[in-house]
């Protein structure tokens, strides 16, 4: 409790939540995987979550963010569009392989972990026209052939992630380059999917 009250105090509440969530998590890994382990209550559920104050996420009007697409260069001009027509996450995203974009067919597969037992889980999505000729054109200019779409890349260093290989962690990329569009900065999603489903 005295842990997660500082962190609350010198983060957040929301953080502190985090963290708590996260020692839950490993309490009861290390109570189904290591010898020895405390068998006794989960001590971390126990504690009362702390009041959260988050701020609504920064929805940027549609132009700003074809802007930015526009400024930005390479490998980053085609995943911004990828994120932003099938209405996937970044995770969704850096797992995409070739195999599940159809473009025979015009539909793209991000496949997402958000289910009840953690299992992969892929629902087919249209493929848009603009994102196809996208995609199309970097798979030829690729500098890595690799099983997945996006990789991260010698211009774009990336600490957790080698040249070639998916990306894990990609942050902060998007600030430099709404600052480069002089647009406000916003992340990786650019509106809920409704919004993005009449760009299709």
């Amino acid at each position: 409790m005295a842990y997660l009250q500082k962190q609350g105090l010198g983060r957040s509440g929301y953080a502190a939540n985090k963290d708590r969530e996260n020692l839950a998590a490993a309490w009861k890994w290390g109570g189904k995987y290591l010898d020895n382990f405390p068998q006794v209550l989960n001590p971390f559920p126990a504690v009362e979550k702390l009041k959260e104050e988050r701020s609504p996420r920064c929805v940027p009007p549609e132009n700003d963010f074809w802007r930015v697409v526009e400024i930005s260069a390479k490998q980053d001009r085609t995943m911004l569009p990828a994120l932003f027509y099938p209405g996937a996450g970044r995770g969704e995203i850096f797992r995409l392989k070739r195999e599940d974009i159809d473009f025979l067919n015009n539909r793209v597969r991000p496949g997402t972990r958000k289910t009840r037992d953690g299992s992969m889980r892929y629902d087919w999505s249209p493929l848009a026209g603009e994102l196809k000729a996208s995609v199309l054109d970097w798979k030829e200019r690729r500098p890595h052939k690799a099983p997945w779409v996006f990789t991260a890349q010698e211009d774009t260093p990336n600490p957790h992630s080698r040249p070639g290989e998916p990306y894990r962690v990609r942050a902060q990329f998007m600030r430099p380059l709404c600052g480069r569009a002089g647009v406000k900065p916003f992340g990786y999603h650019p509106g809920p999917a409704s919004s993005r489903q009449h760009s299709i």
